[in-house]
Parts: C-alpha cells; structure tokens; sequence
C-alpha cells in the first residue's frame, strides 16, 4: 500500500475530511489533496505534522505491521459499536412488542421469566 493511500485510509479512520486533517496538521487542504492524490510526497517535517494530527507514529504511513495494528483496531472498535447498536435497537423493538397488546398475559409472563 502507498502513502497516499494511507494517509487516505488513516483520515477516514480517524473520521476526518480533508481539511479538518489540514488544520489539525497546519498545513493547507490542497497539500492532503495532493498527497492523498499521489500527485505529491510531503516531506519528513509534513510527515511528522501528519501523524501528530492522526495520533500515530510516523512508522504507521510506511510499515505494514503498524498499519495493519491501527486498522484492526478500528475493526473491533466499529464492530463494537456495531453490536451495541444492534442491542439497543433489539432492547427496544422487545419493550415495543412487550408494551404493545399484540401479547397475552402469558406470553408477556414468559418473556419474564
């Protein structure tokens, strides 16, 4: 994988645009437009502004392993709010049907119990 196409990567982990990442960074939108594109390749000191406004390590944008940790965790992170989604949306679908006179009493009593 590229750079640019970490860096890309990396933002929209970190649910950034363009120019929110530009200003955490001070640099301007049209440079992460550029290096995002591929058109051009920041030096070390935009590099370090990078990673500094991404929370990572300059390693994150050139070595696979420390990429691959960061998404991962992204990946359980997303996952999780995922699955408490899904439980509240189940909690509430449940008081609905429990609330609603679609059930009898016993029905109601074994949802209880």
């Amino acid at each position: 994988m590229e750079f640019k196409d970490r860096l890309t990567k990396l933002r929209h982990i970190r649910g950034l645009t363009q120019v929110e990442l530009a200003q955490k960074a001070k640099i301007t939108s049209r440079s992460v437009q550029n290096y995002e594109l591929g058109a051009r390749v920041p030096g070390k000191l935009i590099i370090e502004k990078l990673a500094y406004a991404l929370d990572v390590t300059e390693n994150a944008f050139f070595e696979d392993e420390e990429f691959s940790s960061i998404f991962a965790l992204y990946e359980k992170d997303r996952a999780r709010e995922r699955l408490e989604e899904n439980s509240e949306r189940l909690v509430r679908d449940a008081e609905k049907l429990f609330n609603s006179n679609s059930l009898s009493l016993a029905e109601k009593s074994d949802v209880i119990h």
